[in-house]
């Protein structure tokens, strides 16, 4: 957000009456929200377009660390976050899993100010209406397009751009060319506005990511005890966990084609085997009630870095 309002601020005002600035958030999680409220409150006219339908959930992002907990209330949007707001955290945890039998390795405490929990489906909503009080005009089930960053000299950060914007669902609204001041790629990891600029290569990705929500737990709180991040280990994957009040979330990354299954609850049993606290928490859940229905997928994710 810093580096955001850093370039606004240099942007020559192409208008020289009152006329607003305007502005394409293009993704409508924490990055596009926060973004299109920023700028909304700088006066620009800002739209935001979300691929989409809302609402929506995603695997991972249910905590928040100290640092960007503060930062939310000082950008104004200190509301959402406790409208989001599920619980607190005070430390990271990291077990290794990677030898079979996992084990505490590395201990982060935060402090001072604690962590904050914020389910992803209240916690997007809740920015998302936080930008639209703030001015912003927000569309979901869109998809955009990068046609044209820049003039002749190619490709500028900051510099005006045009996109072709289409209803994903209906295909009666013709798709539209719109001319921007800005256009903000918060499209996520793999971003289609960033390959589409140059400013990220185009790779293949091979990991998925499932989430779970475990209602009603009973268990002894072992796994993921309450205020603690827990992550474990395996190599080519990782489970997050998180508990709060009786549940628990839990996420997972894998790595495919390499040995792990391609039916999440499988291969979160897979990794029970390596994980003991893991082991008795998914045999203590299942022993009172079926494993919990995919909460949210995605994936392959192309994660290779920027050259």
């Amino acid at each position: 957000m810093q580096r955001l309002a850093a370039i606004v601020d240099r942007m020559p005002d192409p208008h020289p009456t009152p006329v607003p600035r305007t502005a394409c958030v293009v993704g409508g999680g924490p990055a596009g929200a926060v973004s299109a409220a920023v700028l909304a409150r700088h006066g620009w006219q800002v739209t935001l377009v979300e691929r989409q339908p809302l609402p929506r959930t995603k695997c991972c992002g249910e905590c928040l660390v100290p640092r960007a907990a503060a930062w939310l209330p000082e950008l104004g949007l200190g509301e959402a976050l406790e409208q989001a707001r599920a619980g607190s955290t005070r430390e990271v945890r990291m077990l290794d899993a990677r030898a079979g039998n996992a084990h505490p390795v590395w201990t982060h405490p935060f402090g001072g100010q604690p962590g904050v929990i914020v389910p992803r489906a209240a916690f997007d909503a809740a920015l998302r209406d936080g930008a639209r009080r703030a001015g912003a005009v927000i569309h979901a089930g869109r998809g955009v397009k990068l046609v044209r960053a820049g003039g002749d000299e190619g490709t500028q950060v900051g510099a005006p751009a045009v996109v072709t914007i289409t209803a994903l669902n209906d295909p009666s609204v013709a798709p539209r060319d719109l001319h921007f001041d800005l256009v903000v790629a918060a499209d996520g990891v793999g971003s289609a506005i960033a390959r589409a600029a140059g400013l990220a290569p185009t790779t293949v990705g091979s990991r998925a990511g499932w989430s779970f929500t475990f209602e009603r737990c009973t268990d002894d709180h072992t796994l993921a005890p309450e205020g603690t991040i827990e992550l474990i280990l395996f190599g080519s994957a990782y489970v997050g966990l998180v508990r709060r009040g009786d549940a628990v979330h839990m996420a997972a990354i894998v790595e495919r084609g390499d040995r792990w299954p391609t039916a999440p609850a499988e291969a979160l049993r897979m990794m029970a085997t390596r994980a003991p606290q893991l082991a008795r928490f998914l045999a203590h859940y299942e022993a009172s009630q079926p494993m919990p229905a995919l909460e949210a997928a995605c994936g392959p994710l192309p994660w290779k870095p920027r050259a």
